[in-house]
């Protein structure tokens, strides 16, 4: 579930990265990166890593080339909303735990018990979390360990493509708004939440999915990896695979596929974990008959308005 740190958009404050930058991985041309044919232009689609080193750029140039072949930009949401200090202290104010008892009344002496072991072999201060809602308690265990690796929203593809866009003056949208991304963890029910803590400390995905292990497997282009990740979770917590993924799958479709049947070149970046499996972003995309291929080769630039 450590997945989950790159795919969603969090509030919390860096630490100081400790940790030597990841080695360089085997290197795909263009990873996580697709091609949309509509029928008046052609558009891609890229999987996003939401947290990355500094050593993740210069970015592949096929990357930067299917920025360059396009007219918009399309992210999962505005990022200047979700850094509105309102809309911050908003989630932070929800996911304090108030209530008689904290955390632990709400979890249970046994997994409040993980938690806390947890976090001691991660070196956060314990015992951590008594006062945080469970939902915030994992995305901060999601996190701080890829913070002390040296990853940051800062290097995250959506925040470097959404500068991009802006300093270029670039059309930029997004399938759902900043608004709706935070309700997705304050409205979430207390028993889900319960369970996002549980899966964030399963112990064969923490010890599998380091921080350089995620890195390897967006650098690689390994989609196979990431749909192995996907398939379990749709498996061990089908309620958090609809809430988190399959639900904002099927919402986003109707936009996208405007987008790429319309005749501006668009580049659309979201989750890489909302391109694979059957209820992805790929399949779904292919049963309106825009069949995404993976794109490869050098992209020629999109002509000049009115060119």
């Amino acid at each position: 579930m450590r997945l989950l740190a790159l795919l969603l958009l969090v509030a919390l404050p860096a630490v100081a990265a400790d940790s030597p930058a990841p080695a360089p991985p085997p290197a795909h041309a263009a990873p996580f990166l697709w091609e949309v044919q509509g029928p008046k232009a052609r558009h891609f689609i890229l999987g996003s890593v939401h947290l990355l080193p500094s050593a993740a750029y210069p970015l592949p140039a096929a990357i930067e080339q299917a920025y360059g072949a396009t007219r918009a930009l399309v992210l999962e949401a505005d990022l200047s909303e979700l850094a509105a200090p309102e809309l911050q202290n908003r989630m932070l104010g929800a996911a304090r735990e108030d209530r008689p008892g904290g955390l632990k009344a709400r979890i249970g002496k046994s997994l409040y018990a993980k938690l806390q072991k947890r976090a001691a072999s991660l070196g956060m201060p314990t015992p951590v979390c008594d006062d945080l809602r469970a939902w915030f308690c994992a995305l901060a265990l999601e996190l701080y360990p890829l913070q002390q690796a040296g990853f940051s929203m800062e290097h995250g593809l959506d925040q470097y493509f959404f500068a991009r866009a802006r300093e270029d003056g670039r059309p930029l949208g997004g399938v759902e708004t900043a608004e709706f991304q935070v309700g997705l963890f304050i409205g979430m029910p207390e028993a889900l939440s319960k369970q996002l803590l549980a899966a964030t400390l399963e112990e064969s995905t923490y010890t599998s999915q380091t921080p350089d292990e995620l890195y390897r497997i967006w650098r690689a282009g390994d989609v196979a990896a990431l749909d192995r990740v996907i398939r379990e979770m749709r498996q061990k917590y089908p309620e958090l695979n609809q809430r988190l993924l399959a639900e904002r799958n099927r919402a986003w479709l109707p936009q996208l596929v405007e987008h790429f049947r319309g005749e501006v070149p668009h580049l659309v970046v979201v989750g890489a974990a909302h391109m694979v499996g059957p209820e992805g972003l790929l399949v779904l995309l292919k049963n309106q008959g825009l069949e995404p291929k993976p794109a490869e080769g050098v992209i020629e630039l999109a002509e000049p308005p009115g060119g």
